[in-house]
């Protein structure tokens, strides 16, 4: 009795009433059973509350930074799309000067090639920016003021000169930059871009071929056989004509193309 005693006195604070179980026809050997595993709990509190420590210690690491990661992923890919879209919202403000001028100079028609093709530049633009902005990135804004233009005729030329250079060296370029490190949407945006820039050539040809001292005639007689022009809001695919099937750039439904007006200036 000395040792059942013993055990009963050391945990009468922490087990109620345990005369009780005595006279309920325990033997001495559950009872010390008993009252063992009642000490092992009680005296381990860290163990019941293991688990509320584990979720505050969760709690107090901070979000991975998505923004440093597509940084880490994509540094050649955001560097591409930050230039193409500046050259891209620059070349778009230039043919909104190039319009004005046209239209000043009494050519309105070659104004609203030159709006049409401004259309197509912020299509490009938009593309860019809301590619940019998916990486965590804000673009550089450009008001345009200091844009230079000159008269239609040099105009048609400028244009010209960098339509070609957008086909032959700046794009090809910029898809060459952008295949090592594989972001899908970059890598279309730019084709889409490439291809429409082969479609503004077309037209400007037709337009350059005479500009020396034939300019004159040449600009009368393409003021005198006005036509529309359609832009593909998703490629900035240029046409005077709506496609029977699909835009031929980047294969959408015809729906996309929008008539550009002769003088517009709010583009979407």
């Amino acid at each position: 009795m000395t040792l059942f005693s013993d055990i009963t006195d050391t945990l009468q604070d922490n087990v109620p009433n345990f005369d009780s179980l005595e006279t309920s026809g325990l033997s001495r050997r559950e009872f010390l059973i008993i009252c063992s595993a009642f000490a092992a709990v009680t005296s381990m509190p860290s163990l019941i509350y293991a688990k509320p420590s584990a979720k505050s210690e969760l709690k107090a690491f901070p979000a991975p930074d998505k923004t440093a990661a597509l940084l880490s992923a994509y540094p050649a890919t955001i560097t591409v799309l930050k230039t193409a879209y500046l050259g891209e919202i620059k070349a778009h403000l230039h043919y909104i000067r190039y319009a004005e001028k046209a239209r000043k100079e009494n050519f309105p028609n070659i104004a609203y090639l030159f709006t049409a093709f401004a259309a197509s530049e912020y299509t490009h633009a938009r593309e860019f920016k809301a590619l940019l902005a998916d990486l965590g990135i804000n673009t550089e804004e450009f008001s345009g003021q200091d844009v230079s233009f000159a008269s239609t005729k040099s105009n048609l030329k400028t244009a010209a000169k960098n339509e070609l250079e957008k086909i032959e060296t700046v794009y090809p370029g910029f898809l060459n930059k952008l295949r090592l490190e594989k972001h899908a949407d970059a890598q279309k945006n730019c084709l889409y871009a490439w291809k429409s820039h082969e479609q503004h050539s077309a037209h400007l040809k037709k337009l350059i071929k005479w500009s020396g001292f034939f300019f004159g005639l040449l600009a009368k007689k393409f003021e005198d056989n006005p036509v529309k022009y359609f832009v593909c809001r998703i490629c900035g695919s240029t046409l005077i004509k709506i496609p029977p099937d699909s835009c031929p750039i980047c294969a959408r439904p015809v729906t996309e193309y929008r008539l550009i007006e002769k003088n517009q200036t709010d583009f979407i």
